[in-house]
């Protein structure tokens, strides 16, 4: 006849006991080591909280010093567009000076009469900023849309069109031309000539 032993396991806290009963390990509620942990859990936890509150004052200044660098890079391109748009103006200036010198004045040609002098928007203008400088003299202030005018003459990209659009119509000139087969070689010669003479684009386009 065999005889089975049921063996309960031991519960863990008694088990702990038992561990440090055996070891002499003085350790519960009240004994040194307990004391000693506990003081280290709290010294633990106010450290995480200085470190928990020194990040998130980083990370304000770090946000506060991205938007101080945002602001110091506006104002700073903002200063370069600035000095940029000045520079601009005042070589325009410079060019639009060069026309408007003396020996250049339309109303100062001996014998310039305005009533006969051509009605176009460009004459008339040209006079009108003539006047301009006999009364006030001649500034940025008077000339500034000649000035503005000069600048946008001189944009590459309105350049780019300008010539293109000559370019165009050279083409479609050409490109409607017409020969009379009757037509003697010396009188076509004339005749391609002048359809060319209205359009060249290399002759007001640089």
């Amino acid at each position: 006849m065999t005889i089975i032993f049921k063996v309960k396991r031991m519960p863990q806290s008694l088990n702990r006991k038992a561990f440090m009963t055996t070891n002499n390990i003085p350790f519960g509620k009240g004994s040194l080591s307990s004391t000693i942990l506990d003081t280290v859990l709290r010294h633990k936890q106010h450290i995480d909280k200085i470190n928990e509150r020194e990040n998130k004052r980083l990370e304000n200044l770090m946000k506060l010093f991205d938007q101080k660098k945002q602001t110091l890079n506006y104002q700073t391109e903002r200063m370069i567009r600035g000095i940029n748009k000045d520079i601009k103006e005042l070589e325009a200036y410079q060019k639009v000076l060069e026309s408007y010198k003396a020996d250049k004045m339309k109303t100062l040609e001996f014998g310039f009469d305005r009533s006969k002098y051509p009605k176009t928007p460009k004459s008339q203008r040209r006079l009108k900023f003539e006047t301009r400088i006999y009364h006030a003299g001649p500034s940025l202030k008077v000339l500034y849309p000649e000035v503005l005018e000069c600048i946008e003459r001189e944009n590459p990209v309105h350049k780019r069109q300008r010539k293109a659009h000559a370019l165009y119509e050279r083409a479609k000139v050409i490109s409607d031309f017409q020969i009379d087969r009757r037509i003697t070689n010396e009188a076509l010669r004339k005749e391609t000539k002048q359809s060319e003479k209205p359009v060249r684009p290399w002759s007001h386009v640089e």
